[in-house]
């Protein structure tokens, strides 16, 4: 018998396997998809999506043809292997939204220590850049916010992280899982079954826990096997599923300032974007969205002489609030239901409105986009929140099931709010947390 079984493999999977056996427990891992079948990744990971299309941004969109955008990989190691590779924190303004009943029942310094965690085991540099205390004064003295993303270099990717990892005598990793049941007794896992390639044997996986990482579509899927009840619909629907809208928002001329933006653009460890005060966004209730400025990086060219006469592109990420018309429809494969609505639409105007003169009082000239032209980021979130009283499909504090005490999940499905953030990060985080309650010595 295992002390725990993890179904998925992506950077939750991955953290919360290693940090497990550093402390000694023996490990499962269960993987839909395979290790090294790239058209078998894709065509496990393809989703229906009917209103507003769900696609990727990550290295292989369109790999397989012009109409593959697959926002995801089933594979050992999940979508790291096709993401771009973007590290940042929520804001502490993420962790103090409210809507109804839904809201984070831990704040961003219960969460601190395990950012720290997630970056000291990824080899991350998460913090504020002391070379741009410059660039930050300036920014901060015209009414906005600056931001770092890390960007590490190589991108961490899983695969040959977890050919390091199978090396250990306590970990068994099971890979093209066909099918997954699971054996509920007294409220409790029992235990689950496993089916491994079409005509491969069944497997009965024993674990004192279980822990759903199969991210933010996925998660919900299993979450729902697992509640084991008896939906009186056809198709099971949870709400309040949330992506980060991206798109052109306009262009900037820079004609000052223009030494502190070339600094800013040229750097290959990170990106900096701008975003309104946390203050002013609780005031307002808008939307903690960022700004991205997007121009050449070369280090052997100033940006003076880039773009004379030129404008650079700005892009804007959203933070999308949680809304219970859009979600998955928990067929297999689920279904993704989901748009941009006018709500959004006049969220990101009012935050136009107001961080774009100071932009363009800070930098230059910009000229608006008539129309936002915006789709999805591939970071699906939101539809288990976590909850400080949790209902139905939502979560414990820790990520614990509420009708079972020993299935846990840890996925961007478990955020209440999402910011406009990367998610890794924080569900890297989240892992750490939930195994260091297992072992906290």
């Amino acid at each position: 018998m295992a002390d725990v079984a993890i179904y998925g493999s992506g950077f939750a999977g991955y953290t919360m396997t290693a940090a497990a056996l550093e402390q000694g427990q023996r490990v499962i891992v269960v993987e839909r998809g395979p290790r090294a079948n790239r058209q078998r990744s894709v065509d496990l990971a393809r989703i229906r999506s009917p209103w507003e299309l769900v696609q990727s941004g990550g290295r292989g969109g369109g790999e397989f043809g012009p109409d593959d955008r697959t926002p995801r990989l089933f594979c050992l190691g999940g979508t790291s292997l096709l993401w771009a590779g973007k590290w940042r924190r929520l804001d502490a303004v993420d962790f103090c939204r409210r809507s109804a009943s839904r809201a984070w029942p831990i704040t961003v310094r219960d969460l601190e220590p395990f950012y720290r965690a997630a970056a000291d085991r990824f080899g991350l540099d998460i913090d504020d850049r002391a070379d741009m205390a410059p660039v930050r004064t300036i920014v901060e003295a015209s009414g906005l916010r600056l931001v770092r993303i890390a960007l590490p270099q190589p991108v961490l990717r899983l695969d040959q992280a977890w050919a390091n990892l199978e090396t250990h005598p306590n970990l068994q990793v099971f890979t093209d899982v066909e099918r997954l049941d699971f054996e509920l007794s007294q409220g409790e896992v029992k235990r689950a079954f496993a089916k491994v390639g079409n005509d491969g044997e069944c497997i009965e996986i024993s674990a004192s826990r279980h822990v759903i990482t199969a991210g933010g579509i996925a998660s919900p899927y299993l979450i729902h096997r697992l509640s084991g009840r008896k939906s009186e619909t056809p198709k099971p629907f949870l709400g309040g599923y949330m992506d980060h809208p991206k798109g052109p928002i306009g262009r900037l001329m820079p004609t000052r300032h223009i030494d502190d933006l070339d600094y800013m653009l040229v750097s290959r460890d990170d990106i900096h974007v701008f975003a309104l005060p946390e203050a002013e966004l609780l005031e307002s209730g808008i939307g903690n969205h960022s700004v991205f400025v997007w121009g050449e990086t070369r280090r052997d060219q100033s940006l003076r002489s880039r773009i004379c006469g030129r404008w650079l592109q700005l892009n804007i990420n959203c933070e999308q609030f949680p809304d219970p018309a859009n979600g998955i429809s928990l067929d297999d494969p689920p279904e993704v239901r989901w748009r941009i609505s006018s709500a959004t639409r006049r969220d990101i105007d009012a935050f136009l409105d107001r961080i774009l003169p100071r932009i363009s009082a800070l930098f230059g000239p910009v000229k608006r986009a008539d129309w936002v032209a915006m789709t999805g980021a591939s970071h699906p979130a939101g539809c288990t929140p976590l909850s400080a009283s949790p209902l139905g499909a939502e979560l414990h504090a820790d990520g614990q099931l509420p009708t079972l005490a020993n299935a846990f999940c840890v996925s961007s499905s478990g955020f209440p709010f999402a910011g406009s953030a990367n998610p890794t990060l924080t569900v890297v985080a989240l892992a750490e947390r939930l195994a260091q309650t297992w072992c906290p010595g």
